[in-house]
């Protein structure tokens, strides 16, 4: 089931169809964002997650066709402050976060066809990728492979297995925890997904 942000953002998408199809996908999570932040899309702004240096995306953490892009608010000066944003979006208009639609990036992981063994396999950094801010004192990395459970009728889990540390005053980093991130997906190619806390 589509949520009722992604339908504004596909018709937001409608509404610039002579864009190309990256910027299109921008502009959808650039709503879906403001939504989520609460302010008007002026008052917010989305850009591509790239590799440093480059005009393209990072291909780490870009799923199949879903490209990342992150969003905050933006102050009077138009510079981004506050907590980001971070997910995906498509060329049809459709925003992804680890809250709405990620079963739209487990599709283009291949997760259901398993034909995408290289996407699936970047799964971990891209939802560590989404779960980090610069914002925060912790951060999470891939640790292991995904692990994809899933019954006849295409429902099960799909689980990802991060560590994750926090600095420390003087520079140092706290002992490595797991955190365990579970999507349990219908076989509508739905999912409702669930952070652990970290644990040693």
């Amino acid at each position: 089931m589509r949520s009722v942000v992604t339908v504004i953002c596909m018709m937001a998408a409608a509404s610039s169809a002579s864009a190309g199809p990256k910027e299109t996908a921008q502009e959808a999570f650039h709503v879906y964002a403001a939504t989520k932040l609460g302010v008007a899309a002026s008052a917010s702004h989305a850009m591509p997650e790239d590799t440093i240096g480059s005009d393209a995306f990072d291909p780490k953490v870009t799923i199949g066709a879903a490209w990342p892009f992150m969003a905050a608010r933006i102050d009077g000066r138009g510079a981004m402050v506050g907590k980001l944003l971070r997910g995906w979006a498509t060329a049809d208009g459709q925003a992804i976060t680890l809250a709405d639609n990620f079963g739209v990036l487990l599709e283009q992981a291949g997760v259901w066809s398993g034909k995408s063994r290289d996407q699936l396999e970047k799964l971990p950094d891209a939802v560590a990728w989404s779960l980090n801010d610069t914002s925060s004192i912790g951060f999470y990395k891939a640790s292991t492979s995904p692990i994809v459970k899933l019954g006849r009728d295409g429902a099960g889990t799909v689980t990802i297995t991060l560590t994750y540390q926090e600095g420390g005053h003087g520079g140092g980093l706290s002992p490595e925890m797991k955190a365990i991130v579970v999507a349990t997906v219908t076989k509508d190619h739905g999912a409702t997904v669930v952070v652990g806390q970290p644990k040693p």
